[in-house]
C-alpha cells in the first residue's frame, strides 16, 4: 500500500485509524481491562462475570456511537482538505465496530482463550485488510483513499463478527443477572481514565506530527518506523495478553511463584530476540525502509531510537499489567497522567524543530520513565520484580 497509493495518501490513512483507535478505546470506559480482571477471577460467580459483560457491551455501544457521531461532525466541520476530510468522515463508522472488537478481545483474554482473542484483532483483521488492499490493486491498479477506509472498515466488522462468534458468550435469564457491585464501576472509572492516558500517550507522537504543515507528510513515514519496531514489541504484547489471568492468580495466591518464573523466562528470550532486531535496525535501517519505498528513508534515525526504547520496555517487563492485575490500578493511572504530561510537552518542544526524531526521543524517554517509576512501585507496594533481572 506504501508504494501503490503515495506518501501523503498513506499518511492520511494512518491518522485517520490513529482516531478510530483513540476513540474506540475511550468508548470502552476501562471496562475492557476490568472485564479480563474480573472474569479470570475464579471467586466470581458467573452471573456476575455476565453481568459485567452485558454492562460492557452496552456501555461500550452508546459511548462509541455518541463518539462515532461527534467525529463525523467535527470533521466535516473543521477539515478543509478534500481527502483528509473525507477519510475522517468514513472513520467515524469504524469506532463503534473496533470498540467491540476490542471487547470481544478483553473478554476471551479474562477466559484464557489467548489465542483466539489474540487471533480476532491481530491478525484476522489486518490480514483480510492486505487481502483486499492486494485485491482491489489487482483488479483497478490503485486504491483511492475513500477505498482503503472502506476496505479497513469492512475488515473490523469481518474480525468483529469473528470474534463475537470465538467468544461464546453464554446468556442469563434476567432473574440470573445481578445488579453490577458499586466497586467494580468504581474499578471501571480508574481504568478509563488510564486508558484515556495510556490511549493519548501511545498515539501522541502520531498524532501530533499532523499538526503542523511540515511534518503532516511525514505521519506515514514514521508509522511505518512505529510498524517495524512494533515487531521488537509484539511479543511482549502477546505475553501481556497471555498472562493477565496468571497474574491475577499470583497476587491472589503469592505461593504460585512458579507463574513468575515462567515469565521471567520467557521475557528473556523476547529480550534476545528484541536485541538482534534492534542491531539489525541499528546496522542496515535502509535496507528495512526500502522496503516501502526510497520516499520513507527520513525515518532511519527514528526507526533506530523507537527501536531501542522498545528493548528497554521489554527489559523492564509487564510492570503496568502486573500492578493493574494486583488491584493497584491507580499507581498506574498516576504514573500515566504524570508521563502523559510530560510526553505532550516534549513532542510539542521537539516536534517543529526536530521532526520525526524529536517525537521519536519524546516518545522514548517517557516511555522509560513510565517503566522505571512503575517498577519502583511494583517492588514497593507487592515486593515484585517483572524485569529480565
Amino acid at each position: 500500500m506504501t508504494n501503490v497509493v503515495g506518501k501523503e495518501e498513506y499518511s492520511i490513512y494512518v491518522l485517520s485509524f490513529s482516531w478510530i483507535t483513540l476513540l474506540a478505546h475511550f468508548s470502552l470506559l476501562g471496562y475492557d481491562v476490568l472485564l479480563t480482571r474480573e472474569i479470570s477471577n475464579p471467586e466470581n460467580p458467573e452471573g456476575v462475570k455476565y453481568a459485567l459483560v452485558s454492562r460492557s457491551i452496552v456501555l461500550a455501544l452508546l459511548a462509541s456511537f455518541f463518539l462515532g457521531c461527534a467525529l463525523f461532525c467535527l470533521s466535516y466541520i473543521l477539515i478543509e482538505q478534500p481527502d483528509l476530510r473525507l477519510a475522517m468522515l468514513f472513520s467515524a463508522a469504524g469506532v463503534p465496530l473496533f470498540s467491540l472488537l476490542v471487547l470481544m478481545k478483553a473478554y476471551m483474554k479474562g477466559n484464557k482463550r489467548n489465542d483466539l482473542a489474540i487471533i480476532s484483532e491481530n491478525y484476522i483483521r489486518p490480514g483480510l485488510f492486505i487481502l483486499a488492499i492486494v485485491t482491489f490493486i489487482a483488479i483497478c491498479g490503485s486504491v483511492p483513499i475513500p477505498w482503503i477506509i472502506l476496505l479497513n472498515i469492512g475488515a473490523i466488522f469481518i474480525a468483529l463478527l469473528l470474534a463475537i462468534l470465538f467468544a461464546k458468550i453464554k446468556s442469563k435469564n434476567n432473574s440470573e443477572v445481578p445488579s453490577i457491585d458499586p466497586k467494580f464501576k468504581k474499578a471501571a472509572w480508574t481504568f478509563f481514565f488510564l486508558s484515556i492516558v495510556a490511549m493519548v500517550n501511545n498515539l501522541a507522537d502520531l498524532v501530533m506530527l499532523g499538526f503542523w504543515e511540515d511534518t503532516l507528510p511525514e505521519v506515514g513515514t514514521y508509522k511505518i518506523d512505529l510498524n517495524l519496531t512494533n515487531f521488537v514489541a509484539m511479543p511482549l504484547i502477546t505475553l501481556n495478553a497471555v498472562i493477565a489471568p496468571y497474574l491475577v492468580e499470583f497476587f491472589n495466591d503469592t505461593s504460585r511463584g512458579d507463574h513468575l518464573k515462567q515469565i521471567k523466562r520467557l521475557l528473556r528470550l523476547i529480550f534476545a530476540f528484541g536485541l538482534v532486531l534492534c542491531l539489525a535496525f541499528a546496522c542496515y535501517p535502509h535496507f528495512f525502509l526500502n522496503l516501502f519505498g526510497e520516499d520513507y528513508l527520513l525515518g532511519t534515525t527514528p526507526l533506530i531510537v523507537l527501536g531501542f526504547g522498545q528493548l528497554f520496555n521489554i527489559f523492564m517487563g509487564p510492570v503496568g499489567n502486573a500492578l493493574n492485575m494486583a488491584n493497584s490500578e491507580r499507581i498506574v493511572f498516576r504514573t500515566s497522567a504524570l508521563t502523559l504530561v510530560l510526553n505532550l510537552v516534549l513532542n510539542f518542544i521537539l516536534i517543529p524543530s526536530y521532526g520525526l526524531i524529536g517525537a521519536a526521543s519524546a516518545t522514548v524517554f517517557t516511555l522509560a520513565l513510565w517503566n522505571i517509576l512503575l517498577a519502583i512501585q511494583l517492588k514497593i507496594k507487592h515486593g515484585v520484580n517483572v524485569s529480565i533481572l
